[in-house]
């Protein structure tokens, strides 16, 4: 007598609870943020982020980065491609933490 295997299921990822926050039902305002730039050929072309494949570090303080001058303590690493020489790139993006 052989035994059947389970089927291997996909776990769904967890629900981020929604603990609303300042301004929230309010009209969106528009914000400049810095571009992704390919440090091989210096494009601003690139794929898009995946949806849940961040990678979050958080910090005990509030930090400052030099080169840019942002205020931050959580960085979140999102991994992208160029999209005219392929280059694989880690895009940080410096925020705060939320309360």
């Amino acid at each position: 007598m052989s035994k059947k295997k389970k089927k291997a299921t996909r776990r769904k990822p967890e629900l981020v609870e929604n603990i609303g926050r300042d301004g929230e039902g309010e009209d969106p305002v528009s914000v400049a943020v810095l571009p992704v730039v390919c440090p091989r050929c210096k494009s601003t072309s690139r794929k898009p982020f995946k949806d849940g494949r961040d990678r979050v570090r958080d910090f005990d303080s509030v930090m400052k980065e030099p080169s840019l001058g942002v205020f931050f303590s959580r960085i979140i690493y999102r991994r992208t491609e160029c999209l005219d020489c392929g280059q694989k790139m880690i895009v940080r993006e410096f925020t705060m933490k939320p309360d």
